[in-house]
């Protein structure tokens, strides 16, 4: 049944469903068992679509158009999409309504029913700038700061561009005034561009001045407040970390942060679940997959198995101990491999040999070593 209610979601015709479902015994479909599964869906959007929201912190509008059928006609329908972002940072779908329009009436019935259903503590709304929406987000969520889709400004900057040469370039442009670091920098760089496009593109300069200074605000505001947040996860973490032996071994190997020993130490839990510390690279994923059947012997990609935070975490401090971290025999090994290999295989090399050696480094409870006799020099390298 369940089979059945996915191929109907995907809009598989009655033919090919029935196709399918004679390899698994069933020979033909009833409308009775088509209905079942239908409704078997429905009973699950339904528990969907009424669940308790919570609090959310970030909400995003949006709402693309399909086809439907409506009385008979096939014509475009306002899908109408939420997203939000809650206190746990996990973005989800929060609800979803077809309308016939993205009028006034549509989207403050949509919002009012997030509302109905518990949605609250929302600081910050991602949305175009449609004169229906814009109504709606006013009346329901007025208290909420209001950020313009940057896809959607950027879009109306070409549309105010008056060659394809500017077109090419504007959004580009754009996303410097929006990346830049502090709201000064963010200023400057917007005057630089209005007063490269004055004589140029008149039109477009009028735009930039009245239409992204508001946007650039309250996205940097926003900013602001998150890094101010990460900093103060960075310091937990880093007390952590502090807090650990473990961890203080392994960080005193160049290119291994908090971050990495935290996860390396997580992620492996206990050092003696290994025989060998060689055995933490095939563990980790970080080991060329191999496929061999009588005279063929093939050496593939890495396999990619196991824990994905952690070998990420390797791979991390691999890239940083290979261009940035002090001079260590550990580097210089690195160094020859990518001479030989190239670098991208080399920094995996690398991450591979990272995990090991800490791990050694952690049942040992040794620190990490810069020179190693039976190892290459930096100067070699």
């Amino acid at each position: 049944m369940l089979a059945m209610a996915e191929m109907y979601v995907k809009g598989v015709s009655t033919r090919e469903a029935e196709s399918v479902m004679r390899e698994f015994g069933i020979e033909s479909l009833s409308s009775s068992q088509v209905s079942r599964a239908a409704r078997l869906l429905d009973d699950e959007l339904e528990a969907w679509r009424t669940r308790e929201l919570g609090e959310i912190k970030y909400l995003i509008l949006d709402a693309p158009y399909e086809k439907m059928r409506h009385g008979g006609i096939v014509r475009d329908a306002a899908v109408l999409s939420a997203l939000g972002i809650g206190p746990d940072e996990r973005r989800r779908v929060l609800g979803v309504s077809v309308a016939l329009s993205e009028a006034e009436v549509h989207w403050r019935a949509f919002l009012e029913s997030l509302q109905a259903r518990g949605m609250r503590g929302v600081e910050y709304v991602v949305s175009d700038d449609h004169a229906g929406l814009r109504a709606a987000r006013r009346a329901v969520l007025g208290g909420a700061t209001w950020q313009r889709c940057h896809f959607h400004l950027a879009r109306n900057g070409i549309h105010h561009s008056p060659n394809l040469a500017i077109r090419k370039r504007i959004g580009a442009e754009l996303r410097a005034v929006w990346n830049a670091g502090t709201l000064a920098k963010a200023e400057t760089a917007l005057a630089e561009l209005v007063t490269a496009y004055r004589d140029t593109a008149p039109k477009l300069a009028a735009w930039l001045e009245e239409n992204v200074p508001v946007q650039m605000q309250a996205l940097l505001r926003v900013r602001a407040g998150l890094r101010a947040e990460l900093a103060g996860l960075e310091r937990r973490l880093r007390d952590l970390a502090k807090e650990d032996a473990a961890c203080r071994l392994m960080m005193t190997m160049p290119g291994v942060g908090p971050v990495v020993a935290l996860t390396v130490k997580s992620a492996i839990d206990d050092p003696g679940r290994f025989q060998s510390s060689k055995d933490v690279g095939p563990w980790a994923g970080l080991t060329p997959g191999r496929y061999q059947s009588g005279e063929v012997d093939v050496v593939g990609a890495i396999t990619r198995a196991g824990d994905v935070g952690l070998r990420t975490a390797l791979y991390q401090a691999a890239t940083v101990m290979m261009h940035r971290g002090k001079l260590s025999w550990l580097k210089a090994w690195g160094l020859q491999v990518a001479r030989r290999r190239g670098t991208k295989r080399a920094v995996v090399a690398m991450a591979r040999r990272i995990g090991v050696v800490l791990h050694r480094m952690w049942v040992d409870g040794t620190e990490f070593r810069l020179t190693r006799p039976d190892a290459p020099t930096c100067a070699a390298a």
